[in-house]
């Protein structure tokens, strides 16, 4: 357009108020637009919606103080059930519809109802974070810390290190080895593809109990390059692979002090070192509660905003960016 005003005699007129070079700053304009305007947009939108959970969280609180005063009431019997069972099944009945009228609208954004979801069907809310907010590694460790926590058995929450007998070590090598999963896939930069975003305190809790064992056992990979993260294949140390391919003849036969068995793959790889002290079923609760706050305050409203805009009676939830259903029946 530029070339056209400056040669074009028809552009003789429209050059008098709008100078040829100009027409080169229409594109930097809407460049401008879509690069600077619009994040920004985007950004305070997200506060707003930021401010909007934590008053909703707020008044909630406030409700439920004032309540539990005059009398003791249960999740379901409050109406808070009803409405997360509707997002749960995708439907409204006549009774959900009446709860919904009579329930206050914080109701369903209160840490509660996360909690409620997560338990019953996380599928969804995993779904959503994944492809919608890109978080998806967020709700996955909150599901894989609470499935990795649910099968401490008894016995071992309840026994101290000095009384477990061999049997129960086995059990408390086991629930250490999918820890070290959980803190390869999920927390350690090394190795976790989208590590999740937790304080410099709790790394370093998490780092003091599973970083050596997972050296053995995961090897020492380089760090992602900065200018080229996604780009090639991660080198190992000859240490690590050393110790990993020393290891293979399992426990009995494997040289002193190699710690670990591999059985095939990294994956199904065992460690077989001494379990540290520290280690028990509380590990990565401050991890997780730190997380589903995160999740509380970011991706839940978001995904409830979503629920309620898409939501009909009698049909099931629809997105129409890839989920097509939010959640199936339980």
């Amino acid at each position: 357009m530029w070339l056209i005003a400056l040669y074009d005699p028809v552009f003789e007129g429209v050059n008098e108020y709008f100078f040829p070079p100009q027409w080169i700053c229409l594109s930097i304009f809407f460049m401008e637009i879509f690069t600077v305007l619009v994040p920004c947009w985007e950004v305070l939108r997200y506060q707003s919606l930021h401010r909007e959970t934590l008053d909703c969280l707020a008044r909630w609180e406030s409700k439920n103080r004032e309540r539990a005063r005059k009398e003791a009431k249960s999740l379901k019997s409050s109406g808070e059930s009803t409405i997360v069972d509707t997002v749960l099944t995708g439907k409204k009945s006549a009774a959900a519809a009446a709860a919904a009228a009579s329930a206050s609208s914080e109701s369903i954004l209160t840490m509660g109802a996360l909690e409620y979801v997560l338990e019953r069907n996380p599928m969804p809310l995993q779904q959503y974070s994944a492809l919608r907010d890109f978080s998806g590694e967020n709700v996955a460790f909150l599901t894989s810390v609470t499935e990795w926590k649910d099968s401490f058995p008894s016995s071992v929450r309840r026994s101290g290190h000095a009384d477990r007998d061999d049997n129960t070590r086995e059990l408390v090598r086991e629930r250490f080895n999918g820890a070290l999963r959980i803190y390869a896939q999920f927390v350690r930069a090394r190795d976790a593809e989208f590590p999740i975003n937790i304080s410099s305190a709790q790394q370093r809790a998490l780092e003091a109990v599973f970083e050596g064992p997972t050296r053995l056992l995961y090897g020492e990979k380089r760090a992602p390059d900065s200018v080229t993260p996604f780009g090639g294949g991660v080198d190992w140390d000859k240490s690590s692979s050393s110790v990993a391919a020393g290891a293979e003849s399992g426990p009995e036969g494997s040289p002193p002090g190699s710690g670990i068995v591999v059985v095939g793959a990294e994956d199904r790889a065992q460690y077989w070192g001494e379990v540290p002290d520290d280690f028990n079923e509380t590990i990565f609760d401050d991890a997780h509660k730190s997380i589903k706050y995160l999740v509380l305050t970011n991706t839940w409203p978001k995904f409830v905003r979503d629920w309620r805009a898409s939501n009909t009676p009698d049909e099931h939830v629809e997105t129409g960016n890839g989920i097509r259903r939010l959640v199936g029946k339980l």
